[in-house]
């Protein structure tokens, strides 16, 4: 009788047999740095694979599996499985600090981050949760509570409060600055009135004043008075 294969061997063995070793190849081109072994599995295939996972009985005890010698790969199908599991507010909590510590470049903190939806069904607590990791002196926790911020607080709702916090933050490293800066461009482009008077010369440093402008400027969304406006904030920062 064949012995039964253990839920960790048979993501692994799933995820080989989505890899495509060209792709691997040019993600850790997009991800310089990275530590992890990176196999090559592309994000759509990632999600439906955590979409399947999801229904198992034993998806959870997955999560609370040493993640010594995850690959790139497997963190995110971690994040993406916690976001498709449905459980109480303070598990959900603990397993998303749980994942934090996982994040070693951009793509294992945002693919996650846009998943993580429950969030909004606890907003306020979901807040003070985030705040800590705003202000963190770890680049890829800082990273993750910026892009939290933009993809489940940047509404009608929150959009003051949002601005009010990513103006505030200091950012020193590259990937958090880079948050920072596509933070406060989509809020610019989402409620230009209200940003506006966020990126003014000695709110923000210069370098995610710089970012914000440049990202702002690149989006299509962007109406002509409100363009030249950017156009002419940018030409006097040069």
């Amino acid at each position: 009788m064949p012995v039964a294969m253990t839920l960790d061997t048979l993501i692994r063995n799933r995820l080989h047999e989505l890899a495509e070793p060209r792709l691997a190849e040019f993600s850790r081109r997009l991800m310089p740095g990275v530590g992890r072994c990176v196999m090559g599995v592309r994000v759509p295939l990632l999600r439906r694979l955590a979409a399947e996972l999801a229904r198992r009985d034993d998806a959870a005890d997955w999560l609370t599996a040493d993640p010594a010698g995850l690959s790139f790969e497997e963190v995110v199908l971690r994040g993406l499985l916690i976001g498709r599991l449905k459980t109480d507010s303070d598990t959900w909590l603990a397993r998303v600090a749980a994942y934090v510590p996982l994040i070693d470049n951009w793509a294992a903190c945002d693919i996650p981050c846009s998943s993580f939806t429950a969030i909004r069904r606890h907003a306020e607590r979901g807040w003070d949760f985030l705040m800590p990791y705003t202000d963190s002196h770890e680049e890829y926790a800082q990273r993750f509570g910026l892009v939290m911020l933009l993809d489940h607080y940047v509404n009608d709702a929150w959009i003051d409060r949002t601005l009010a916090r990513l103006s505030a933050t200091a950012t020193h490293d590259y990937y958090a600055q880079m948050a920072q800066a596509w933070a406060l461009s989509v809020c610019f482009v989402k409620y230009p009135e209200k940003a506006l008077p966020h990126l003014g010369e000695g709110i923000l440093s210069p370098e995610v004043r710089r970012m914000t402008l440049q990202k702002i400027a690149e989006s299509r969304r962007l109406t002509g008075p409100w363009r030249e406006i950017i156009r002419q904030m940018r030409t006097r920062q040069r």
